[in-house]
């Protein structure tokens, strides 16, 4: 438990960085799914450190501060352990895009990374079985692990795949989320291309 515990802090140290921007129109909306050098890409919606839960707004067409009860909605929690946003251009049964958690270095609010997947992490919420799907940046002067695929963070960054774990089964409450599982970057990249929407 202490090894995690100091695994915990080693991660969340090394996601923060630079305050983010202020919230700003983001060129979301003539994003892809994928780059003009064909990577996968995603939007940064909360950059990683923070605890503010930011979603792209689809009428205002750009990056807004959830609200709740009419007050900014934080995540009571630790603070987001990557930087979360979703892949453009992509949809699921119920509308939404696929949801990215980029494990670099605290980036923009509404940045837009090519990113290599790694993993997808399944879970059940509300009944809906959802996956998380889980990157590092193209660019290795970005990372901050140095794994391209599922093997190898799973041997090399066991510590990490766990405290992603507990976040997300745990960042909502107890009992909120479940864990079913997760897959490997095979399974990703063909869920992409699936989820990606047609011209």
């Amino acid at each position: 438990m202490n090894n995690l515990l100091l695994a915990a802090i080693i991660l969340l140290s090394a996601c923060s960085g630079p305050n983010p921007n202020p919230i700003k129109r983001a060129k979301v909306r003539r994003a892809e799914a994928y780059s003009t050098d064909g990577y996968v890409q995603m939007v940064v919606e909360i950059p990683a450190g923070i605890n503010h839960w930011y979603s792209y707004d689809e009428v205002k067409k750009r990056i807004v501060i959830r609200q709740k009860e009419g007050e900014d909605e934080l995540i009571n929690f630790l603070p987001m352990p990557g930087n979360y946003g979703f892949i453009p251009h992509t949809q699921d049964s119920e509308g939404h895009p696929l949801q990215a958690l980029l494990l670099s270095e605290s980036l923009p609010l509404g940045a837009i990374e090519e990113i290599i997947p790694i993993g997808g992490l399944l879970l059940k919420e509300n009944g809906a079985v959802k996956t998380l799907l889980l990157a590092v940046p193209v660019d290795s002067t970005k990372r901050i692990i140095q794994a391209t695929d599922f093997a190898t963070f799973l041997v090399e960054y066991d510590a990490a795949k766990r405290i992603i774990e507990e976040w997300f089964t745990h960042y909502k409450g107890s009992m909120q989320t479940a864990e079913l599982g997760w897959r490997n970057e095979i399974y990703c990249i063909s869920l992409i291309e699936k989820m990606a929407k047609k011209k």
